[in-house]
């Protein structure tokens, strides 16, 4: 089997080594964009779906909004898209 796209996972150890650390500080800052900062992707809050594709929706959705109010800020330097 080929895999493409994927890096090797490190040996799992239980002393903490730079690399791993970079790493999962790199993995939290982007957590941390996804839901703060200037760009917020997913609103605060506890949403409830009834299937998958509910849910799929409404996450493109948050993104269309947010890509259509990055695109007014480039073009206006202000202004928001309400949802």
């Amino acid at each position: 089997m080929r895999v493409v796209g994927k890096e090797p996972l490190p040996p799992a150890s239980n002393q903490p080594t730079a690399a791993n650390l970079e790493a999962a500080d790199l993995f939290m800052a982007q957590l941390r964009g996804l839901c703060g900062g200037p760009r917020r992707y997913f609103p605060k809050g506890v949403y409830r779906y009834r299937s998958h594709e509910e849910a799929d929706l409404a996450v493109l959705a948050f993104v269309a909004r947010d890509m259509a109010n990055l695109m007014i800020e480039r073009e206006h330097g202000a202004g928001k898209v309400r949802a």
